[in-house]
């Protein structure tokens, strides 16, 4: 069984840490981190949104583990110049679909389907495999055969959202659910990519519902209190 830590999963901040080594995205308090980062030697950054991305916490972070290293796409380079990192950390822009070794682990950055630059990320750590991705529209062209462990984003129910979307509209009232439906994967996407990818022994995990949400047995459920948007 992967072994993973998640801190925070939504548009109020996102950040996992994998086999007690990779941490994935860092849109947290630092406050929230602390206490869970002494082993963590990898950071990986998906991108620049703040629910995903605080320069203030990537910034202490790479103070307080002088030799971390962090992978990221290119659209991170004038981010972290600004950042002046200390020289002991490892900064890699990765290519997509590429594979890069950092000590006995090895990462590949995932192009995905958002409003900005995106990587998913596949891991191999400690003989496991992992295939992370949150904040795509779609999984188009991308496959994750024999993985001991896909997290992947189920953001919204399709009739659930468009309904807010009817309702919003008809109201004639600020509907963030059009962007969110235009960016996000929802859940009966996220099913049918699990299905066809998933072997007998991988575990799921859902990333990144919207708040209107609670996991039920392993499916979304709408809050009752949210019935109505």
């Amino acid at each position: 069984m992967v072994e993973y830590l998640l801190l925070g999963s939504g548009s109020k901040g996102n950040a996992i840490i994998y086999e007690k080594s990779i941490l994935v995205d860092c849109g947290i308090s630092y406050k929230l981190l602390q206490g869970n980062i002494d082993n963590v030697s990898v950071i990986l950054l998906s991108h620049y949104h703040l629910d995903h991305y605080k320069s203030t916490v990537l910034k202490r972070l790479a103070s307080d583990l002088p030799n971390v290293a962090i992978l990221c796409g290119i659209w991170f380079k004038p981010l972290l110049d600004d950042l002046k990192m200390p020289s002991t950390v490892k900064i890699v822009y990765c290519e997509p679909s590429k594979w890069y070794k950092i000590g006995n682990m090895m990462f590949c950055g995932v192009n995905l389907f958002h409003d900005v630059h995106n990587f998913g990320w596949r891991i191999i750590v400690n003989g496991q495999k992992i295939f992370h991705a949150t904040d795509t529209v779609k999984l188009d062209g991308i496959t994750a055969y024999n993985q001991d462990l896909i997290a992947l984003e189920a953001h919204h129910r399709t009739d659930v959202i468009d309904k807010q979307i009817e309702d919003k509209l008809n109201a004639g009232v600020y509907c963030y659910e059009v962007g969110a439906k235009n960016s996000h994967l929802s859940e009966e996407d996220a099913d049918k990519w699990i299905a066809e990818n998933r072997s007998e022994h991988t575990q799921i995990l859902k990333l990144h519902y919207s708040s209107c949400y609670e996991l039920v047995d392993g499916h979304l459920k709408l809050k009752e209190n949210d019935e109505q948007i």
